[in-house]
């Protein structure tokens, strides 16, 4: 059951780490709308301007925004997708590493058992 409990958690972290490397090409290929012709009239810029209009509202309401008066919520956004990407990928090996550790030990006594090894050997 915990070895499941391991694997869930990693897939989870897998998944969380896709959600903010997608979230960083979202947002820096909008840097790019304003240099391609009629930009608005694809589907993928309309998809790509309404994340970001949608998390907006978000960040400027608990980070200021405005840096010498420049709009910068499209940096916090990439950066903290970042960070947070660094984040996933460290949590899911560290998890990784964990589940299998445990699963090793696991079968590590079950060996000793199964062998008769005296509790104090290693």
């Amino acid at each position: 059951m915990k070895h499941f409990i391991f694997k869930f958690l990693t897939w989870c972290l897998y998944f969380l780490l896709i959600c903010s490397i997608a979230i960083i090409v979202i947002y820096v290929s909008l840097f790019a709308v304003p240099y391609i012709k009629n930009a608005q009239s694809y589907q993928i810029v309309q998809k790509a301007t309404f994340v970001e209009k949608s998390i907006a509202p978000y960040v400027n309401n608990i980070i200021p925004t405005k840096f010498a008066g420049q709009e910068i919520t499209r940096w916090i956004v990439i950066a903290a997708a970042f960070v947070l990407g660094i984040l996933f990928k460290k949590s899911k090996e560290y998890v990784k590493t964990k589940g299998i550790k445990v699963q090793f030990q696991r079968k590590y006594e079950a060996l000793k058992k199964e062998t008769h090894i005296p509790e104090g050997s290693s």
